[in-house]
């Protein structure tokens, strides 16, 4: 099915789709050495391939050398290419991993999930693959190194493929490059995901729902607060950003927070409230590692800035504005002083002589409006020009960033905090960590974003505003193969299907449903299992989002319980595992 051939390519055969996987690397001063058959590149004099065992190549340019291992894993195939500088000094090297084939062979390219045939590219997104589905079959390419992820761009052209335009070598350094190859028997992107997701370990519990109501809940009578807790399905309650209108500082961000005396108070009172009402449901204080808007920010933390390529302090002008504080940016890195100031504020919000909340809402943990730093570099990262040669270096915010990020995880961690996070993991650093995590979805297209980590989409806030709006909008979520977290929230009448969708351990996504070890969601009408006969409990959900009373069909055939649900238009069922 996948044959690497004497030039370093491999050729992928397929019913009904033939590719050949071609990478290209740059030299400095001209074009492209390949492994693999391309047209459009003109590899340089020096450029020699040679095998190197019977599962892979070695590459060897003027500059550097490309030593290519090959591995045959099951129904993946995984490719190293390991990356080494000849020279004492730093070099471009920009790369590229196509997959090539007939157009006449392909129906859809899914770039970062997103099947959206007006789109030709795109960068930054957390789900690194792309996907050419075929009229009979399939095959993914999956970055999987941390560079890779976090530089890849994502692009269609005669087939798809992830390239980097930034990628650079230090003197006489190595980097290697590693993605894997998912060819599937049927023209099914969710075939190629649910395999992927079981190689990746990332089929994690999500143990409960989430909204944003921590605050209000100081304000609720007990009553109320349970009502809504059980309404909703809520594991998590969590604080927003930390606003007080009418107030001298109208915001807090970062180290900032240490200051806000007041909103310190309320929550704690919030926090202790939740604790003796539904102990069950934990709560969660915001935080944020990139913004601070302490306006001794910049003298206290010198060494940590986001800095443009001027030497300017990167500040979002946007929110400035808006908000009437200045938000401007800082990484935290295991040597700067601002990894030290985000620990002071994990212990402000868990230790319990000080807010005594039961975990961390991280926001934005891999977005920020600033993707360089050029305040340092971080190795890899710099602007190249037409020739493919250094003009300038900087730090990718989301690398310099990586080792605190993971190290105040940890440290949330070993001092027994919940974490939930906005944004799913980037980075194989971070997805090993495995928190649950969301995205938030103000494009349809998002919650693909997900599928490589913890499918869990928040709520569109941009048109959720009735219940009727929620409705649809959870609806939309599972047809995108990702469970509900609450944004707005408006008026609920009555429980809906959020209420019975967690705790849930994915085992595969599909387009409209989603199968977990719990419990089986669904937006489509069909006949579902959860894959053995045990006896099942189903949960029918009306246009109207209140749960019906509905008999249905159950029959058991070669040892699993077949559930028949005939949904009609905008109805929801749930099959929970009793």
């Amino acid at each position: 099915m996948v044959k690497l051939g004497p030039d370093g390519g491999l050729t992928v055969a397929l019913p009904g789709l033939t590719l050949e996987a071609v990478s290209r690397f740059s030299w400095e001063g001209g074009s492209y050495n390949t492994f693999g058959r391309d047209p459009d590149c003109r590899p340089q004099p020096e450029w020699r391939v040679t095998a190197n065992g019977t599962q892979g190549v070695v590459g060897t340019a003027r500059d550097y050398r490309v030593n290519r291992t090959v591995r045959w894993n099951g129904h993946r195939v995984d490719i190293s290419d390991e990356l080494t500088n000849l020279t004492a000094n730093d070099i471009g090297l920009r790369f590229d991993h196509r997959l090539r084939a007939q157009p006449a062979e392909m129906a859809t390219i899914y770039l970062n999930g997103d099947p959206d045939p007006a789109k030709s590219q795109a960068t930054g997104y957390e789900n690194s693959s792309v996907f050419v589905e075929g009229l009979q079959s399939g095959c993914a390419l999956l970055a999987q190194d941390d560079v890779s992820r976090v530089q890849g761009v994502a692009y269609y052209e005669l087939g798809a493929g992830i390239r980097s335009d930034s990628f650079c070598l230090p003197a006489g350094g190595s980097y290697t490059l590693r993605w894997s190859l998912y060819p599937v028997g049927r023209p099914d992107y969710y075939d190629f995901i649910n395999l992927a997701r079981r190689d990746l370990g990332v089929n994690s519990t999500v143990p409960g729902g989430f909204d944003f109501s921590l605050l209000q809940a100081g304000s609720l009578d007990d009553a109320a607060l349970k009502k809504q807790i059980d309404q909703r399905g809520l594991r998590y309650l969590s604080s927003g950003v930390w606003m007080e209108s009418g107030a001298a500082v109208p915001c807090y961000h970062g180290p900032h927070m240490l200051e806000a005396t007041n909103l310190r108070q309320r929550l704690r009172a919030a926090c202790d409230k939740l604790r003796r009402v539904a102990p069950e449901t934990k709560s969660l204080i915001y935080i944020h590692c990139y913004i601070n808007t302490d306006p001794k920010g910049p003298e206290l933390f010198a060494d940590s800035r986001v800095l443009d390529k001027d030497g300017k302090h990167y500040e979002n002008t946007g929110y400035t504005q808006s908000i009437g504080i200045p938000f401007l940016y800082y990484y935290p890195a295991l040597d700067n002083r601002y990894f030290g100031a985000m620990k002071d504020v994990v212990d402000m919000c868990l230790d319990r002589e000080a807010i005594g909340a039961d975990g961390i809402y991280w926001d934005e943990v891999e977005m920020m409006s600033a993707g360089r730093s050029y305040d340092r570099w971080d190795g890899h990262s710099a602007e190249l020009d037409a020739q493919h040669r250094i003009v300038k270096k900087y730090g990718h915010t989301m690398l310099l960033s990586l080792e605190a990020k993971k190290a105040l995880t940890e440290y949330v961690q070993a001092k027994g905090g919940e974490l939930i996070g906005n944004s799913v993991a980037q980075t194989e650093t971070m997805m090993r960590l495995g928190f649950p995590r969301f995205v938030e979805t103000a494009s349809i297209w998002y919650p693909a974003r997900t599928h490589l980590y913890t499918p869990i989409a928040l709520g569109d806030h941009l048109t959720v505003k009735t219940f009727d709006d929620l409705l649809a909008d959870i609806r939309l979520k599972l047809m995108w193969g990702s469970l509900y977290y609450y944004y707005s929230r408006p008026a609920q009448p009555h429980p809906t299907i959020t209420q019975r969708m967690f705790p849930f351990t994915p085992i595969e996504l599909h387009r409209g449903w989603l199968l977990g070890r719990e419990r089986l969601l669904t937006a489509v009408p069909g006949t579902f299992t959860l894959g053995d006969d045990a006896p099942v409990s189903v949960h029918w959900y009306g246009a109207d989002g209140k749960e019906m009373d509905r008999v249905v069909e159950e029959r058991v055939e070669q040892g699993r319980r077949l559930v028949r649900l005939p949904l009609g238009e905008r109805e929801m069922a749930v099959i929970v595992r009793r």
